[in-house]
């Protein structure tokens, strides 16, 4: 709630900003992902300790697609 709060303060177009590229870097590393292997990445129940969503940052860096400046801040 505190990020959303944040959002709502009259500063808080530059972190709109910084949020939306955060998501354009996600959105198009998921899809280069998904281009070079036919589906995205699997943090499903049966791959633990991979099993959390958080899981998809270091999947996406492993397989080249998320390049280093991508922020997992919003």
């Amino acid at each position: 709630m505190v990020a959303l709060a944040k959002l709502r303060e009259p500063s808080s177009g530059a972190l709109l900003v910084e949020c939306k590229n955060n998501l354009r870097q996600f959105h198009g590393a998921l899809q280069t992902y998904f281009d070079m292997h036919r589906k995205f990445p699997d943090v499903g129940q049966e791959q633990a300790p991979r099993n959390v969503a958080g899981m998809v940052v270091p999947i996406l860096s492993d397989a080249g697609t998320l390049p280093p400046s991508a922020s997992i801040r919003c």
